[in-house]
């Protein structure tokens, strides 16, 4: 069973944001973070229950090569994903994205 990916709009705005800084600093790093992002995305439609719980139901999956963490909720067919977060943010950060 693969899940429907639903991306939230604050996850959509962590996502360009990131798209942005990594771009600013070398032409096709951004398009390599959004390439890895999609690679997160796919791993977690096919298989969500394998992340961990982090708060409650809320679970995340580290987006590989970059400092970041998605966080999503599965709600019966659908994979909600909360946010796209660097990890160095205080978790206070994401942890109001959970609530």
């Amino acid at each position: 069973m693969s899940w429907t990916l639903n991306v939230r709009p604050a996850a959509s705005k962590d996502i360009a944001a990131a798209y942005r800084w990594y771009e600013q600093r070398q032409q096709g790093l951004g398009k390599q973070f959004l390439d890895a992002v999609e690679a997160a995305f796919q791993r977690i439609a096919a298989k969500p229950e394998l992340y961990p719980c982090i708060l409650r139901d809320a679970r995340r999956a580290l987006v590989r090569g970059f400092p970041y963490s998605i966080f999503f909720r599965v709600r019966g067919d659908e994979v909600r994903v909360l946010g796209v977060i660097h990890q160095h943010r205080h978790p206070q950060h994401w942890m109001r994205r959970l609530q």
